[in-house]
């Protein structure tokens, strides 16, 4: 798997205004929204609830949210570049800039696993 088989050119935005992490998710959410046919209001939730069971800030500036959604087909990717870095929780507690939420479907299995180590 390469993130060219998860990640649609028209799923990714460049320099995003966000200030807070449930600004980033909303953006996520909206983008995925527009461009795989899901409702953004789900996939928000989904992705907040995600974040509430502990964060996905990688360090180093990245963040990898994600969630299993119903709808998808097969695993998504989209990806955010932040103007601005902003806080994630991430564990080395540097902001993040570089977003990348990775959408599986519920049966998804190990096969989600594997997307999150390549991303």
């Amino acid at each position: 798997m390469q993130i060219g088989d998860i990640l649609d050119r028209s799923a990714i935005a460049l320099r995003v205004g966000a200030t807070d992490k449930r600004q980033i998710l909303a953006h996520l959410a909206e983008l995925a929204g527009r461009h795989f046919a899901l409702d953004a209001g789900v996939v928000l939730d989904a992705l907040a609830e995600r974040e509430q069971a502990g964060s996905t800030g990688i360090g180093y500036g990245v963040a990898v949210p994600h969630a299993r959604i119903e709808g998808l087909d097969r695993i998504r990717g989209v990806f955010l570049r932040l103007d601005h870095p902003v806080a994630f929780d991430s564990v080395d507690d540097q902001p993040a800039d570089l977003i990348f939420a990775l959408l599986a479907p519920p049966d998804a299995g190990t096969e989600h696993l594997r997307a999150l180590a390549r991303v």
